[in-house]
């Protein structure tokens, strides 16, 4: 694979001015729509004539900031057809960046969609089609549109990168089934902290009102999957595994690593609040290295471990290894302050990326960078994770598969 990768996450687009009017849960965090299609004419035009993949690693659509609303108001989509009408919503609100990625795939590139945790309405297949018929309407040729391919947890390209958004591992947004979240036909899983957002929601007062029944259903204790529902999905584990280039092994330990309990949340929250305990975005760094330890067992290592999900740019060597973890960080208001900021770090950049270039004839390199009208590379490279203490957790800048 020769192909330069540019991975970019959670943009968290949502559905403007119309959501944000049903109450303040629902404001859109995504500001920077003229920005982003100048980030995509820039590589359009940087690339011109050299193939390259652009990785949209989750949380590209917020689904969660966008209510349902039709015959039934509610939180969440509970079919298909109102999943449809928030993706539609979605692109009202946003038509300038959906056309600029109609143009990038007319241009010929490879546009690669990671699922995240505010986007798993993905996994609906006819969500996937209606964008694919949302970019046609933009103009992307049919034959363009075959280089539009879904993925629904990670990405893989061998020995050089694994990445995924990072949700899996975060305990109260994770999934019992990432390649099937749904409970039930047609009802997707809902996390933890979806489930608690529906309360928060709740407590914005009488607008709120609309919203009472899905969250109030959310309560309701989730029944657990069952043996043949577990050993079913363990099924589905060696054929993902195939597909994305790994060994069957190795996909089940990755998603083991995603495990989790109440009482397990609560221990790990605690811990972060009152005992000096490190947040989840502090605890990345090692969860990427347990990722390169499962990779490595079969031989499978990469030189370069990318997330997204908690909306700061990172750059870590991993200890004793010659792999790099890096974080994409994010184009979302939220970057400015993330919703989970320890007070041991500061906030985060917005509007940055990562860019993989695999290196033909050479060592592939990594560069984290940050768009303000032209890229920005960003300073700085952290020698191993434990200099992340030192440094405020968000050391950022380039390195190579040698760290």
């Amino acid at each position: 694979m020769n192909d330069r990768l540019v991975l970019v996450s959670d943009l968290h687009l949502g559905g403007g001015t119309e959501a944000a009017a049903a109450g303040p849960w629902f404001a859109d965090p995504f500001d920077q729509d003229e920005a982003f299609v100048q980030f995509l004419t820039h590589l359009r035009d940087r690339e011109e004539g050299h193939p390259y993949r652009l990785v949209l690693l989750g949380d590209t659509l917020d689904f969660l900031r966008v209510p349902v609303i039709g015959p039934r108001t509610g939180l969440y989509a509970r079919d298909d057809a109102e999943a449809i009408g928030q993706l539609d919503r979605i692109h009202t609100a946003h038509r300038t960046v959906f056309r600029g990625l109609a143009d990038t795939l007319a241009s010929g590139a490879r546009v690669d969609v990671v699922a995240g945790n505010h986007d798993v309405e993905l996994a609906r297949p006819a969500v996937r089609d209606r964008l694919r018929a949302l970019l046609s309407n933009h103009g992307c040729p049919p034959a363009a549109l075959t280089s539009l391919r879904f993925h629904p947890w990670g990405y893989h390209v061998p020995g050089l990168l694994y990445a995924e958004h990072g949700n899996h591992y975060h305990d109260i947004n994770t999934f019992d089934r990432p390649l099937h979240p749904f409970r039930r036909e047609g009802l997707l899983e809902r996390p933890p902290a979806a489930r608690l957002g529906g309360l928060h929601r709740l407590a914005s007062g009488p607008a709120a009102r609309p919203w009472i029944r899905d969250a109030m259903a959310d309560l309701l204790p989730r029944r657990h999957l069952g043996s043949a529902a577990r050993a079913s999905y363990r099924g589905r584990l060696p054929a993902y595994a195939d597909e994305l280039g790994l060994t069957a092994d190795v996909a089940g330990r990755l998603h083991d690593l995603g495990g989790t309990s109440v009482l397990g949340i609560a221990r790990r929250l605690l811990r972060a609040r009152f005992a000096g305990g490190p947040t989840f975005p502090e605890q990345l760094p090692q969860v990427a290295a347990l990722v390169h330890e499962a990779l490595s067992s079969s031989g499978q290592a990469a030189s370069f471990y990318v997330f997204g999900h908690i909306h700061l740019a990172q750059q870590v060597r991993l200890p004793a290894t010659r792999a790099c973890y890096l974080n994409t960080g994010t184009w979302s208001t939220d970057g400015e302050e993330p919703a989970w900021a320890s007070p041991r770090r500061p906030g985060a950049a917005r509007r940055t990326w990562v860019e993989i270039d695999p290196g033909a004839g050479g060592l592939p390199t990594a560069t984290l960078l940050r768009w303000a009208g032209v890229p920005v590379e960003l300073p700085g490279p952290i020698d191993s994770a434990g200099e992340l203490e030192e440094m405020g957790h968000d050391g950022i800048g380039r390195t190579d598969a040698a760290c």
